[in-house]
């Protein structure tokens, strides 16, 4: 699946996809993270369920590229998507569903790395709605729109109840409230 885009680095155990030569915009570059990391999560079930060490060899290898790109803020985690562009809530949803794959998969990632997504979502939320970067920063009236993705984060709760919390508490004032108060 996708060999001709495949990418390895030997020397780090990352890998990762580049874009189609043809692909408007992105032509011959890397992808974003949560664009390798969504293939990562077939990977990871293409591995779980035994169709070959290749999967299995790919889905560690993008897990590697995404835990050696996390950086530890205090008691929770940020990463970039590319380049030097912090990562957006909803995007993020999908690099953290891949971790938690992964480690359902026992490849790359520990429950202390879900407890820091759990931190990493919780400090994105401001008591009315989450930042609309992972780094907490964002908070606008575009930041509604990420704030509605923050349910794609709840995969997190088997390591605590720490995202439910704020994620009921939006989507709680978000359902009550006439759309025409909250639309940006």
């Amino acid at each position: 699946m996708f060999d001709k885009d495949w990418r390895y680095e030997a020397s780090s155990g990352e890998g990762y996809f580049i874009a189609e030569k043809d692909e408007p915009v992105r032509g011959n570059l890397r992808q974003p993270l949560d664009r390798d990391l969504a293939m990562g999560r077939v990977y990871v079930g293409l591995c779980k369920v035994g169709k070959g060490q290749k999967y299995c060899e790919r889905a560690k290898a993008l897990a590697t590229i995404f835990k050696n790109r996390l950086e530890l803020k205090k008691d929770r985690y940020v990463w970039k998507a590319s380049g030097p562009h912090v990562e957006d809530i909803s995007h993020g949803s999908t690099d953290v569903a891949f971790a938690c794959d992964a480690l359902d998969t026992n490849i790359v990632f520990t429950r202390k790395e879900m407890l820091l997504f759990n931190r990493t979502l919780t400090e994105a939320f401001n008591g009315s709605q989450f930042s609309k970067f992972v780094d907490g920063t964002g908070v606008d009236d575009s930041a509604l729109r990420q704030s509605t993705s923050s349910g794609r984060w709840l995969d997190l709760s088997a390591f605590g109840c720490q995202p439910y919390k704020p994620v009921y508490s939006f989507f709680e004032k978000y359902l009550t409230t006439p759309r025409a108060m909250v639309s940006p």
